[in-house]
């Protein structure tokens, strides 16, 4: 973090010490961080404004055993959630132990810190009360509790933009040119595209489709210098999973596919997004390498995979799904969440009004974890309060 913010020549932030943690988060907000320390023993930190709690949780040999089965059916590009809904349920009581829920008790938003394999679990689907926690607090993963400290300048006006806010970029591939994509076309892209766009318009910003024959490697890398300047990305698409066995020691290698062909992780940096939100509605986009180059964990694995290449770029938010969506619960889903932001919410609570309104809506599918429970929000670096100076 500290390399980071000298390396783009900004003030780094302070030590990330548990006094300043708790003195970064609102009264409203809580944060929570996990380590493994052993294969059956996490340590659980639970911070508010008023203070920190530390817990010892016991992981028994079921859980660890599902927690692995479940990693292992994402790297195997599965639809994982359905057959581990028990499995989710369960883990209520072990990642919130009573040290944990005093924390997060009546908070409306929630960062979560997770570690190894848990950086795949949807905590935002897990048991609180009898029902997933989504339904209490709005959840956003953090990498680690430090980012709550780091501020972020980007191109936005700041939280809830709003007509004020900076332009968007709405992308939406529906066919794919590349015969290695090996994918299906994606019926819903364009209009999921459109819908976006139209979104940020009625809001009064300014919003670029590409579309179509548009929706391409060529002309996203021919906007050049407007790119750091969108506040919104959302590109509805094809990607591949970091977990599949042949990226394992090369997650840089996962895929996101435009018309004329993939951008690996390299050529996602290098398109110098630094906007506030980055949706990449694509299967398993919010995925990180857990293992890999003969580690059963990797050290630092907050570092690889779509959403940190995108975080060294500049951007703050980024949402992805861990596992294969359905379009036809997405759609309404993009919309809601689109509208929330241009209308001024934050990432987290938007993606949170949204997921509570498709679960609320009383279709077939509502209450199944397939289609609801993949949004994956993470988020590096507080909301700037204004537009940041020319060389900040």
């Amino acid at each position: 973090l500290h390399g980071i913010a000298r390396g783009r020549g900004v003030r780094a932030p302070g030590p990330p010490t548990a006094a300043a943690v708790c003195a970064a988060l609102a009264p409203d907000e809580a944060a929570l961080a996990y380590y493994w320390v052993a294969d059956d023993l996490l340590v659980a930190v639970a911070a508010d404004q008023a203070g920190l709690d530390v817990a010892r949780v016991t992981v028994d040999r079921r859980e660890q055993r599902d927690l692995a089965a479940y990693a292992a059916a994402l790297g195997r590009g599965e639809r994982s959630a359905r057959p581990f809904a028990d499995f989710f349920r369960r883990l209520g009581p072990v990642l919130f132990p009573p040290e944990v829920r005093g924390r997060v008790e009546g908070k409306r938003r929630l960062a979560v810190s997770p570690h190894r394999a848990l950086h795949l679990v949807p905590f935002h689907a897990v048991d609180w009360d009898g029902e997933p926690l989504v339904e209490h607090v709005a959840v956003r993963y953090v990498p680690n509790l430090g980012a709550l400290l780091r501020p972020w300048a980007g191109p936005c006006a700041g939280p809830g933009a709003g007509a004020g806010g900076a332009p968007v970029l709405s992308v939406g591939c529906g066919a794919f040119d590349d015969p290695d994509a090996a994918a299906r076309p994606l019926a819903d892209a364009e209009p999921e595209a459109r819908e976006v766009a139209a979104a940020y318009a009625a809001a009064g910003r300014a919003a670029d489709v590409l579309v179509g024959a548009d929706a391409t490697r060529a002309a996203l890398q021919a906007l050049g210098d407007r790119l750091p300047a969108y506040g919104v990305a959302h590109l509805a698409t094809h990607a591949l999973s970091v977990l599949a066995p042949e990226r394992a020691d090369d997650p840089l290698a996962a895929r996101l596919y435009l018309r004329d062909g993939p951008l690996d992780g390299i050529g996602v940096a290098a398109l110098g997004l630094r906007a506030e939100l980055v949706v990449l509605a694509a299967c398993h986009s919010a995925q990180r390498a857990v293992a890999g180059r003969g580690f059963a964990a990797v050290p630092g694995d907050e570092l690889f995979g779509f959403p940190a290449v995108l975080f060294e770029g500049g951007v703050r938010c980024v949402l992805g799904a861990l596992w294969p969506a359905s379009s036809e619960p997405a759609r309404p889903i993009m919309r809601r969440l689109h509208a929330g932001v241009a209308a001024g919410d934050l990432p987290d609570v938007a993606l949170q009004q949204a997921l509570r309104a498709h679960r609320a809506a009383g279709s077939e599918d509502a209450f199944d974890l397939l289609h609801w429970a993949p949004y994956y929000l993470a988020e590096l670096g507080r909301p700037s309060p204004s537009r940041p100076s020319a060389d900040a």
